[in-house]
């Protein structure tokens, strides 16, 4: 299943910071913000608030996906913890391996089929490259 940007990332997080299905970890929202790009040196309240709505709207997305449940969300921190669905794609977003396989299964006919029109146009261009200057 393939996420969106946001989604994929505080998966990977909740996964990196619970360690096991089912066990409740207590979060701060920076290590969230931080998570999606978020830098406390241009910190303000816009921005503050920005970082802070995408986490609480990814997070509601994954509740509802049932890969993720949240309790005690207050200001500043919540308490979160995945569910064996949440879990099993958290795993494999944390790993580089698994993103790119997760990308190479959306793009691979893409890639196939530029790999074979590049092949072509070396066959044709292969005999004019290989002609010595001056050979009569």
């Amino acid at each position: 299943m393939y996420l969106p940007k946001d989604e994929r990332k505080l998966l990977a997080l909740y996964f990196h910071k619970t360690g096991k299905p089912d066990e409740q970890e207590t979060l701060k929202d920076n290590d969230d913000m931080k998570a999606l790009g978020w830098k406390e040196s241009e910190s303000n309240e816009d921005y503050d608030r920005q970082y802070i709505n995408r986490v609480w709207n990814a997070d509601d997305i994954l509740k509802k996906r049932e890969f993720l449940n949240v309790s005690n969300r207050a200001i500043g921190e919540k308490t979160v913890s995945l569910t064996l669905k949440g879990y099993d794609l958290g795993r494999k977003y944390n790993s580089r391996q698994g993103w790119f396989v997760e990308w190479l299964k959306e793009y691979w006919l893409i890639i196939t089929l530029s790999g074979g029109i590049i092949g072509f146009l070396i066959k044709l261009l292969l005999p004019y490259l290989q002609r010595t200057p001056g050979a009569k």
